[in-house]
């Protein structure tokens, strides 16, 4: 099972410049962790809003990249510290392939 759609990836990467492209990876690592941190961390303090909250930016993050597998993980109950290491796990191998992708689109 691909954790991207390769397609979507050229599709957000493949018009940029170099200098946009890194931009945009950048951006892409920095939501995507900051998003599944916040979403273990609601977990952990049973915070429903917060993630619901990370949930949809997740979804809407994810959705980009055709990265249905991180979108399934987000949607799972995470109540312990196993699932929730492996939805930053998820989330971390979903940001490799992104960029594995993209150097392999340049």
């Amino acid at each position: 099972m691909n954790l991207i759609d390769p397609g979507l990836v050229r599709e957000q990467f493949g018009a940029l410049d170099a200098e946009m492209a890194e931009r945009l990876a950048a951006a892409m690592q920095a939501d995507l962790r900051h998003w599944s941190l916040a979403l273990v961390t609601g977990w952990r303090h049973s915070d429903d809003p917060a993630i619901q909250r990370a949930r949809h930016a997740l979804k809407g993050l994810a959705g980009n990249f055709g990265a249905a597998v991180l979108v399934d993980m987000a949607y799972r109950d995470l109540p312990g510290a196993i699932e929730q290491a492996q939805m930053q796990d998820c989330a971390e191998a979903t940001i490799d392939a992104i960029l594995a992708a993209v150097r392999n689109d340049t």
